[in-house]
């Protein structure tokens, strides 16, 4: 996309206006954070749990008993009926077209047991409503979470992200309970809070993939209503930082590519990572790797322009190394194109980054039958980078392709570089920076028709693992932290 004067001179005109207005005010004061102590709760809520589907996957946090106030907590055991509810006596006020934070701690009341709890499992849902005295017949929507705790006793952090999508001025939060036959679990809630979730680090406000003049049409609209999802920055006010902001992602130009259109990216040009495109995989690596990925800024932040995702060696609970894994499933998922990332790699033994895909929907059947992609991987010196696709043969048994690309002894490490795929129905080539290295045109995914699996819509995954099967240990040359910086992950498809 190239620039346009006109577009800017045009935007510059009326964003002075709208500064005038907004120093003239002092900023325009937007919906605060609404969070509340489990205190005033009530009963006899309807028990309609099971007519709706789970929302999106929530994520438990391993560091039980943090943060949680201790003492003061709703108990709740599963009635015959299968679910118990109870939920606040008062309505929260909500901004349309706006994302929320739905979290508590959680913990099994009859604890002292290892392993998942099979009596049952809590859960976590939200009523919209357009008026405060509406009845529950006459909500405007639902969404829920259910939340699987461990058999431990300890509490347990669970957080998710909910929309309002239906004009609704008022959310209730309720708390549930549920059993399975023959049993009654207990749960004990404590510190539900319900937040405005992390702002939309590009202002795509009407969802066209693009920011341009109607986007700032609906700024302008929100700025005048107050509605919270046009705070850009995420500082509770509209102010210059929010209009510069705007300004940057209006006017910033990301290269088009011969016949092909830009449909999606995240450039990470914010302070906070964009959790309307990622999710935190928290929990220990795959492939007997060493470390435990957390959702900690510890290990991945947004800074300087890039994604800086950081392995570290220390104790955390029984590992001795941290690091995090990030996916875009359910929020950015693609089926054919063009995938890259501009990425600088870190470097040691034992350190094994990787930027990939898996299928969002294994819709035929479990690892590999449903595929994977390794865009890059690389392991130990990093002198070289590898490229493979997972897939089953005919006898359903695990079958890899791929190649391996190598620069005469550069290290991969020593500056940013684009690692890329190029995804068509019969075919996919594998590109460091625009030089292809490989291609693939078969594959299979054992009784089903070509060209299953990778016909499906597939997902981004990036990580830092330390040591596995492939990588082997970290020794005593290897220096932490380790830090690999994403500039960017973009994707184009063809122009139809």
């Amino acid at each position: 996309m190239k620039p346009n004067k006109c577009r800017c001179v045009i935007f510059g005109c009326l964003m002075a206006g709208l500064m005038a207005t907004s120093l003239a005010e002092g900023g325009q004061t937007f919906i605060s954070n609404a969070g509340f102590e489990v205190n005033t709760w009530s009963t006899g809520f309807p028990n309609e749990w099971w007519f709706y589907p789970a929302g999106t996957a929530v994520y438990h946090n391993p560091e039980p008993n943090k943060a949680h106030s201790g003492n003061a907590f709703v108990s709740m055991t599963a009635g015959p009926d299968g679910w118990a509810n109870i939920g606040p006596t008062s309505l929260i006020h909500v901004a349309r077209d706006t994302n929320y934070t739905i979290a508590a701690f959680v913990a099994d009341a009859n604890g002292g047991q290892s392993g998942q709890n099979p009596a049952g499992a809590a859960a976590l849902r939200v009523d919209w409503y357009a008026n405060p005295g509406d009845p529950y017949s006459s909500r405007l929507d639902q969404d829920y979470f259910s939340l699987t705790v461990p058999k431990d006793g300890n509490y347990y952090y669970f957080s998710g992200q909910v929309r309002n999508n239906s004009d609704a001025n008022y959310a209730q939060v309720i708390l549930a309970a549920n059993r399975v036959a023959g049993q009654s679990p207990v749960f004990n809630f404590d510190d539900v809070t319900f937040a405005l979730a992390n702002p939309l680090a590009k202002p795509d406000f009407n969802g066209d993939r693009t920011v341009n003049f109607i986007d700032f049409a609906q700024l302008a609209q929100g700025y005048g209503q107050g509605i919270a999802a046009y705070d850009i920055d995420g500082d509770g006010s509209f102010t210059i930082s929010d209009l510069a902001l705007f300004t940057h992602e209006w006017t910033r130009t990301i290269p088009d590519l011969s016949g092909y259109q830009f449909v999606w990216s995240d450039e990470f040009d914010g302070t906070e990572i964009d959790y309307t495109n990622w999710t935190h995989y928290v929990a220990e690596g795959y492939n007997d790797e060493l470390e435990f990925y957390t959702d900690r800024p510890y290990n991945s932040v947004v800074e300087d322009g890039c994604l800086v995702i950081i392995a570290r060696e220390e104790q955390y609970g029984s590992h001795n190394y941290t690091s995090a894994m990030l996916n875009s499933q359910t929020k950015a998922d693609f089926l054919y194109g063009r995938m890259a990332a501009r990425i600088k790699l870190p470097v040691g033994q034992g350190i094994w980054p990787a930027f990939w895909m898996m299928p969002t929907c294994s819709v035929y059947g479990g690892w590999p039958s449903s595929g994977e992609i390794d865009i890059l991987e690389t392991i130990n010196q990093t002198d070289r980078v590898y490229g493979t696709m997972h897939f089953t043969n005919a006898q359903g048994q695990h079958t890899a392709s791929g190649s391996s690309y190598y620069a005469n002894g550069l290290c991969f490490a020593d500056d940013f570089h684009v690692y890329a795929v190029e995804w068509d129905p019969g075919e996919i080539r594998w590109f460091v920076d625009d030089v292809m290295y490989f291609s693939e045109t078969e594959w299979s995914s054992g009784s089903f028709p070509y060209p299953a699996p990778f016909d499906e819509q597939f997902h981004f995954i990036l990580n830092v693992a330390i040591g596995g099967s492939w990588a082997g240990p970290p020794d005593e040359t290897t220096v932490f932290p380790q830090r690999m910086l994403v500039d960017w992950v973009r994707v184009y498809q063809k122009t139809p």
